[in-house]
C-alpha cells in the first residue's frame, strides 16, 4: 500500500447493472387539508395531508389497525402514513365527506364512484354506505360498464340491476362476449344473465335481419330492442332492495361528543363537550370571535371559562340538547341521518344564534315547506341563500293571486317587503300587458283548470282550457 500523501481516490463508473438512483419527488402540503389543528399525516402520492385522527380512527379499519399497533405510522410528520392504493385526488375527495362546510355532499355520479371506491380499499364501511346511497340516485356517463356491472353486483343489496342497466345494455350488445377475466370481475350470476339476454338478442336479430340491418344506420331500432331484453330478462325479476338505514337523533338525551384530538370544551347548560377549534371557527363567526384573546378594555360579553389551557374552554347561552343535535350533523358516525322536523327546527335556531350560515342554510332546506313563505324568506336572507330552492321560494311568492298582507308585512320588514312587492309588480306587467279577460298579450304562465264538458252521456271526461287569469271565465 502506498503511504498516505500518496494514496487517492479514484471514481470508478457505475456497472452496467446498477441503475441510477432517481431523486424522490419533493413532497408537498395538500393545499386544502393540511390542517394547523390537525392530529394525524397521511401521504398520498407526493401529497402531505395533516387532518383529525377522530375521523380515521373510526371510520377506516385499516388506519384503526395501524394506530393499534405497537409503532404506529401518521403521528408525526416524518412518518405520515404511506396510502399505498388511493391517489391523492381520491383521498382528498373521501376526506371532503367529513369536511363539506354545506353538510349537503352534493356530488356527481362519477366522484361518489371515486369515493366508493377509495372507502373500499381503506375499509369504511359507513361512508361506502353514503356512497351507494347518493350513487343510487345518479347517472354514470363515462364510466368501464364492466366496473359498473362488478359494483352493482358486490352491493346488490344497495344498488338494484336497474341502476345499472345501460351498462348492462352496453355489454349485451356489443360484438365480443366477455371474457374470462371480466366475468370473474362481475361474477357469476352477472355472467349468466347476460349470456341470456346475448342469446335472446342473436336470436331476435336473425328473425328480423332485413328489419335491423335497415335501421342499423342510427342504431335505434336494435338499441330499443337490446334494452327490452335486458330489462325483461335481467332486471324484471330482481329482488326489492331495502331502505338504507338512517340514524335518528334522541329526543331526551344530548349527543355525547367527546372526539379524539379535541382541543375546546363546551359548556352548554353544564353538559360539557369535547370538540375541534377548526370546526367551531369554520362554522361560527360569533364563537370564534370568541375564541380570541380579549384586548385590554374590550367589553366582554361572554363567559369564557379558563380550562386546560387559556381560551380552551368557553360557555354558551344554549339549550344543551339543541347545540348537540348541531354537533352531530358534524361528528355523527353513521353519515345517513334523519332528525324530525322539530329537531332540524331547533338546529335552525341555534344557528341563527350563532351566526352558523351553512348549518342554517342546510337546516332551511331540510325543513322545506313546514316553514311558511316568510319565515322561508327570512331564512333565505339570514343564511345568504342562492340555489333553486331560494328561487322557487320568491317565485311563489311573486306568482300567487293575493297580495302580501300587513301582518306579513310587518314579518318581513318594510325593505323586503317593498322588493317583494317591486317584482310581484313586475312579474305581474310581464304577464299581462294587456290583460282585459279578452286577449292576453304576453302571457308567462298560463293556469290550466279542467271544466266538465256537459252531455247526454254520463261520466264525461274532463276537457282542458286555458284562462289569463281568475276572472276569465
Amino acid at each position: 500500500m502506498p503511504p498516505p500523501d500518496q494514496q487517492v481516490e479514484v471514481d470508478f463508473p457505475p456497472s452496467p447493472t446498477e441503475e441510477p438512483e432517481v431523486p424522490a419527488a419533493p413532497v408537498l402540503k395538500h393545499d386544502k387539508y393540511y390542517l394547523d389543528d390537525g392530529d394525524f399525516y397521511a401521504l398520498a402520492e407526493d401529497k402531505l395531508f395533516r387532518v383529525h385522527v377522530h375521523f380515521l380512527r373510526k371510520h377506516s379499519g385499516l388506519i384503526r389497525e395501524e394506530l393499534q399497533s405497537p409503532c404506529p405510522s401518521g403521528i408525526l410528520q416524518d412518518d405520515a402514513f404511506i396510502l399505498k392504493e388511493v391517489t391523492a385526488e381520491d383521498f382528498a375527495l373521501l376526506l371532503w365527506v367529513f369536511y363539506d362546510k354545506s353538510l349537503e355532499r352534493q356530488a356527481s355520479g362519477e366522484e361518489w364512484l371515486r369515493i366508493l371506491l377509495a372507502a373500499e380499499k381503506l375499509r369504511m364501511p359507513h361512508v361506502q354506505n353514503l356512497a351507494l346511497d347518493r350513487l343510487k340516485d345518479l347517472k354514470l356517463v363515462s364510466a368501464d360498464p364492466i366496473l359498473i356491472i362488478s359494483i352493482q353486483q358486490r352491493y346488490r343489496h344497495s344498488l338494484s340491476r336497474a341502476w345499472a342497466l345501460d351498462a348492462f345494455v352496453q355489454v349485451c350488445e356489443r360484438q365480443s362476449r366477455l371474457t374470462v377475466e371480466e366475468g370473474e370481475r362481475i361474477g357469476i350470476l352477472a355472467s349468466i344473465l347476460i349470456g341470456h339476454a346475448r342469446e335472446e338478442e342473436l336470436v331476435v336479430r336473425s328473425q328480423h335481419q332485413q328489419t335491423v340491418y335497415n335501421c342499423f344506420g342510427n342504431g335505434g331500432h336494435e338499441k330499443r330492442e337490446t334494452r327490452d331484453i335486458v330489462q325483461r330478462i335481467i332486471i324484471q325479476d330482481e329482488p326489492p332492495i331495502a331502505a338504507p338505514s338512517c340514524e335518528v337523533l334522541d329526543d331526551l338525551n344530548p349527543f355525547e361528543c367527546n372526539v379524539e384530538g379535541a382541543n375546546i370544551i363546551v359548556y352548554a347548560r353544564e353538559h360539557k363537550f369535547n370538540v375541534h377549534r377548526y370546526f367551531l371557527e369554520q362554522h361560527s363567526p360569533f364563537i370564534s370571535q370568541m375564541l380570541r384573546p380579549v384586548t385590554p378594555g374590550q367589553d366582554q360579553q361572554w363567559d369564557i371559562v379558563e380550562g386546560e389551557g387559556a381560551h380552551n374552554t368557553i360557555t354558551l347561552n344554549v339549550d344543551s340538547l339543541h347545540f348537540s343535535w348541531v354537533l352531530w350533523l358534524l361528528y355523527n358516525e353513521n353519515l345517513l341521518i334523519k332528525p324530525s322536523i322539530e329537531q332540524w327546527s331547533a338546529i335552525h335556531a341555534v344557528a341563527k344564534q350563532y351566526k352558523m350560515d351553512m348549518i342554517g342554510a342546510f337546516a332551511t332546506k331540510q325543513m322545506g315547506n313546514t316553514l311558511d313563505l316568510v319565515e322561508r324568506v327570512l331564512s333565505i336572507q339570514r343564511f345568504g341563500l342562492q340555489d333553486q330552492w331560494a328561487k322557487d321560494t320568491y317565485d311563489l311568492f311573486y306568482q300567487r293571486e293575493e297580495p302580501i298582507s300587513a301582518e306579513e308585512g310587518e314579518r318581513l320588514g318594510f325593505k323586503t317587503w317593498a322588493e317583494l312587492n317591486a317584482r310581484r309588480e313586475q312579474f305581474l306587467k310581464d304577464m299581462w300587458e294587456e290583460c282585459q279577460c279578452q286577449q292576453v298579450v304576453k302571457p308567462m304562465q298560463v293556469e290550466v283548470v279542467a271544466k266538465v264538458k256537459k252531455g247526454k252521456k254520463k261520466g264525461s271526461r274532463p276537457v282542458q282550457k286555458e284562462r289569463c287569469c281568475t276572472c276569465c271565465p
